[in-house]
């Protein structure tokens, strides 16, 4: 994160100084001791902001053939990739409200009925996601 944080700064610089702009000095408490920019600062600054986030979703949408923003297929096959399936949230267009582990176990499960499919002689899965029966078992409004 330090040497990424110096080759922006290094980059940026330049391209802010030919537009009379400057970096903001974002008040970070545990940092005012340190001169802004210098690396001790930037440090301070990685150790109190930087944290993982959790939950990212849209990374490598799924889709038709016919989305062309979609770099997963309906299989859950990576397109132009032979052999390489996503299984977790990074698929979804958008987050649940609620955390992503549930909703990657049942990516994770639809993953696995979809390859006991391919792989299995006579394999029929246990729950269809899609077909015309399922259709037509919901009631009309």
């Amino acid at each position: 994160m330090l040497s990424g944080f110096n080759f922006i700064t290094n980059f940026t610089s330049t391209v802010l100084n030919a537009v009379g702009g400057e970096f903001i000095d974002i008040d970070v408490p545990n940092c005012r001791n340190y001169k802004f920019c210098s690396m001790r600062y930037v440090r301070c600054y990685i150790e109190n902001m930087a944290f993982p986030r959790g939950g990212i979703a849209g990374t490598t949408r799924m889709g038709p053939e016919c989305d062309e923003t979609a770099v997963v297929k309906e299989d859950l096959e990576l397109r132009r990739v032979r052999c390489l399936r996503v299984a977790d949230s990074s698929i979804l267009r958008e987050l649940p409200r609620a955390n992503t582990i549930a909703t990657d176990a049942a990516i994770g499960f639809r993953l696995g009925e979809i390859l006991k499919a391919k792989w299995m002689k006579d394999y029929e899965a246990k729950f269809k996601v899609g077909t015309e029966e399922e259709e037509e078992e919901q009631p009309q409004e």
